[in-house]
């Protein structure tokens, strides 16, 4: 295929790649030069006096941050749609249809109106009926952009080099006419600051032609830079002409003629050329609305063209010509809708209108592109990438709703009007023919993953105890399966080498084998010989990876997931990419691995901590130290100045972990200022560092780094950072153990009867675990409600600490308390745990204890465990009306266990 032609996915068709810089520019510029200068100067002045062309300048300033993130966007998504296309991939066909739909009748009555505008200028030259002249000049534009976007882009050209010599003109003559004297006096800001910024709002749709070229992107030759180029060019251009035109204008028509003129061109010509020079100003502004017109009809038609594509509107609209290769029926559509428009609407209030929703859309660009960086998605790689990330996009961010602010009511009436419609298509149409998700969605909690067991994209896969997943970012893809094959208990590995697309319609071509995956095929062939081992490999193209992980490891069984660690990036804390997701739901232990080149592995540094993972990173360590024949040191960090009973109960913590160890270990007690730094320096003399996964939640993980990651980063070794699911978290410390024996015991030892409450009448998580403080404290020596209630946050935030059934196992680790506790507490109404699946629970079984006393809180669990699973705990506590019958049921049911 011709490189100048792009394929339609969905019908087979090509649009003609033919747009070159200067179209862009053209189309751009077109979209701009019309109603914003040729129209709405005079109207602009009224609400701020002679600074109304610092308003232009304040509105194009605003408009730059969507100019630089659209220019990104349409450099990763050059196709048809524009805005749509980026809204859509980013926060779904919901969003999509809103977005595409708004800008498709905020554009077409923009157009519309450009149409009806002529009227003003035709005037000055004969008396003529505005309707029927405005719909000639539709059905003649309609057929232009049917025949070709080739002959609108040479027309827009040769319309914007008219236009801007013509500006440029008027610029050269009026400005040695200007009243200097004008600009120096009170009338220079005749409604303060904020009516400054309100005529901001209000010339602000004067550029939201800027990014329009974005939509047409798919017909534009070499679009990764022609795009960009042209689009930042044309702003910075018209943002120049637009202020120094509408000074001359402000410095040299009176102000009370200024203000009523709704031909402020014309009248800014005659007033300083005569006569003559007024009626070449109408002309150029006959063409120059005629040429808006034609490029908002290019641009527009292509959102429902695209939106046709991915099943949001019906699929006769992305039928493309045979000869003229654009998409006719869109274009026709569109033309038809303005017809209406222009016959039956107020068109002029209606656009001013959706001029709101336009700087919605900018306002979301800015986000999407954060979100789309932020969120590690693969298949994003725009050519050209925004200057000054991510400050740009939070400038375009405030400044587009402070405008947005100080436009009022107009502002939410317009924004109403343009996403109704959009709305009840999707729900009565799109939601039925298509089931794709945003790339926001798939950040979200998704409860079609965590509720559901799917095998659809796995079936070939046969099971194997450690799935990898690939996804391009692997220093060496075969030091990555090399651990995986480390630890594997059945020497079965599946390798997925994950290729993310954009949409379906790409996944053929994606899945056609490219040099990469027969590299890793052959060079994973040859490990699985060498190891004696069997490697699955499989090449996936998938548009959900988070999904076709997730269906991966339920079809395999898999007792762990590896992936390469990736590192974090500034503002990923605020988004959470499909792979934290993963982190928080996968059903399997997960492992994050950082390779720093070591080829031998005989000495592992061991960084556990008091939580759900320290089980598991024990004794993950405990089997690679046998499988390598390396050494085990378990290291602690302690402040210069701690105390004794504190430096203590950390040793006593670490000895507790090194028992459920087989083979011989090590202990390294780290004193210093830093942990950072302490850890790293230790990690020089080791080859692979364990540790356990960082918190899920909590408000610390959003603005802080947390150390798992800072240590990850600087570690001079090799760094495997593993999560155990909640299903999993005693299943470790159970296969150390062979026996419980002494469990039940335990557990009526350490029930503290005073802490046993039921039917406590509270709503919310934050209440519960303020009672249950309370509680703990008013039976505990030397700790404080305070305390008690941090420490259970701090395990919380960890990892949320329900397990099904409507009970949850809160834990506080607490050095000042005196042996671990027990207590129980349930609840008159199940309360919303913010648990990933929204279930509610009413049990809850607390242990607080100190971090030596490790060994026994997993006793203590792991009791527990066993009698919810082989008694009738759980529904018999639900009807125990005080503590007294609590008591009953936990000895009876200690009693059906048999210890």
């Amino acid at each position: 295929m011709n490189q100048q032609e792009k394929q339609n996915p969905t019908t087979g068709k090509t649009l003609d790649r033919s747009l070159g810089l200067f179209s862009v520019i053209g189309i751009s510029i077109g979209a701009m030069l019309g109603s914003g200068i040729f129209v709405l100067p005079g109207l602009a002045a009224a609400k701020t006096g002679h600074s109304v062309w610092l308003a232009y300048v304040i509105a194009g300033m605003c408009a730059l941050p969507a100019a630089f993130s659209k220019s990104e966007l349409a450099t990763a998504m050059p196709t048809s749609g524009g805005t749509y296309i980026y809204i859509d991939r980013t926060f779904g066909p919901y969003a999509g249809t809103i977005a595409g739909m708004g800008l498709w009748i905020s554009l077409l009555l923009k157009s519309a109106f450009a149409l009806v505008g002529l009227g003003a200028y035709l005037s000055v030259f004969a008396s003529l009926p505005l309707k029927p002249v405005a719909l000639t000049a539709l059905a003649a534009i309609v057929t232009l952009n049917v025949m070709g976007v080739k002959k609108v882009g040479r027309i827009q050209i040769f319309v914007v080099i008219l236009a801007l010599l013509s500006m440029g003109g008027l610029i050269a003559i009026g400005l040695p006419k200007v009243d200097w004297a004008l600009f120096q006096n009170n009338t220079q800001f005749s409604h303060g600051t904020t009516g400054l910024l309100a005529t901001a709002a209000f010339v602000f749709v004067s550029y939201a032609g800027v990014t329009k070229a974005a939509a047409v992107a798919e017909e534009v030759y070499k679009p990764e830079s022609t795009l960009p180029l042209g689009i930042i060019f044309s702003l910075i251009l018209v943002t120049v002409v637009y202020a120094l035109v509408v000074l001359v204008m402000s410095g040299t028509i009176p102000m009370d003629e200024f203000v009523q003129t709704g031909r402020p061109v014309y009248d800014l010509a005659n007033s300083i050329g005569g006569k003559t020079i007024g009626l070449a100003g109408a002309l150029l502004g006959v063409i120059t609305m005629t040429s808006m017109a034609n490029a908002g009809i290019l641009a527009s038609s292509r959102f429902p063209f695209a939106m046709s594509r991915d099943a949001l509107v019906p699929p006769q609209l992305s039928k493309v010509h045979a000869r003229f290769g654009t998409p006719i029926v869109a274009v026709v559509a569109t033309g038809i809708l303005m017809a209406a428009a222009i016959i039956f609407l107020n068109v002029e209030k209606l656009a001013k209108l959706a001029s709101a929703f336009v700087i919605m859309l900018f306002v979301i660009e800015s986000v999407t592109v954060i979100v789309l960086r932020e969120s590690s998605v693969q298949w994003y790689k725009p050519s050209y990438k925004s200057p000054l990330y991510p400050f740009t996009q939070v400038f375009g961010i405030v400044s587009g709703l402070a405008l947005l602010a100080v436009m009022g009511l107009d502002a939410l009436l317009g924004l109403a009007s343009i996403i109704i419609p959009g709305v009840f298509l999707y729900f009565f149409y799109g939601r039925k023919k298509t089931k794709r998700k945003g790339e926001l969605t798939k950040m979200s909690a998704r409860t079609d993953l965590a509720l559901a067991h799917e095998t659809d994209d796995t079936e070939e896969i046969q099971p194997a105890s450690v799935l990898v997943s690939l996804f391009g970012n692997e220093r060496s893809p075969e030091t990555i399966v090399e651990m995986g094959i480390a630890l594997s208990k059945n020497n079965r590995v599946a390798v997925q080498d994950i290729t993310e697309i954009q949409d379906s319609h790409m996944e053929s071509q994606a899945l056609r084998a490219d040099p990469r995956q027969r590299s890793l095929e052959r060079r994973f062939a040859a490990m699985a010989e060498d190891k004696k081992v069997t490697i699955d490999f499989h090449p996936v193209a998938t548009h959900d990876s988070a999904k076709t992980v997730h269906t991966a490891s339920d079809a395999l069984k898999s007792d762990c997931l590896l992936l390469a660690w990736g590192g974090r990036a500034t503002l990923g804390r605020f988004f959470r990419n499909p792979y934290v997701w993963l982190a928080a739901h996968v059903r399997c232990n997960l492992g994050f691995f950082k390779d720093a080149g070591v080829r031998y592995i005989r000495k592992i540094l061991v960084f556990a901590e008091p939580g759900p993972h320290d089980v598991l990173v024990v004794a993950t360590a405990d089997h690679l130290a046998k499988l390598f024949n390396a050494t085990i040191t378990f290291v602690r960090f302690v402040q210069s100045d701690v105390s004794a009973p504190i430096f203590q109960s950390q040793t006593n913590y670490v000895d507790e972990l090194r028992h459920l160890c087989q083979g011989k270990t090590k202990v390294r007690m780290l004193r210093g200022k830093s942990l950072y730094s302490a850890i790293t320096e230790e990690t020089q003399y080791h080859d692979l560092l364990v540790l356990g996964a960082p918190p899920d939640s909590g408000i610390k993980r959003l603005l802080l780094q947390n150390k798992e990651d800072t240590i990850t980063e600087q570690a001079a070794c090799s760094v495997l950072r593993l999560r155990t699911p909640k299903s999993k978290i005693h299943a470790e410390f159970r296969q150390s153990r062979e026996s419980i024996t002494n469990t039940t015991t335990s557990i009526r030892h350490w029930l503290i009867p005073e802490c046993v409450q039921t039917n406590i009448k509270v709503r919310k998580k934050e209440e519960l675990f303020t009672q249950i403080a309370k509680s703990f404290a008013a039976q505990l020596d030397g700790v404080t409600s305070q305390q008690i209630e941090k420490a259970l946050w701090e395990r919380e935030n960890t990892q949320n600490t329900s397990v099904g059934r409507g009970l949850a196992l809160p834990h506080a680790t607490i050095d000042e308390v005196d042996g671990t506790k027990l207590a129980m507490f349930t609840t008159a109404d199940p309360i919303d745990y913010h648990t990933a699946t929204g279930d509610k629970l009413d049990i809850f079984i607390v242990t607080v204890g100190p971090s030596s006393e490790r060994h026994r809180h997993l006793e203590l669990l792991a009791g527990v465990a066993q009698m919810v699973l082989e008694t009738d705990l759980i529904p018999e506590l639900r009807t125990a009306r005080d503590a007294d019958q609590a008591l009953a049921v936990i000895r009876s049911n200690l009693l059906k266990t048999g210890k």
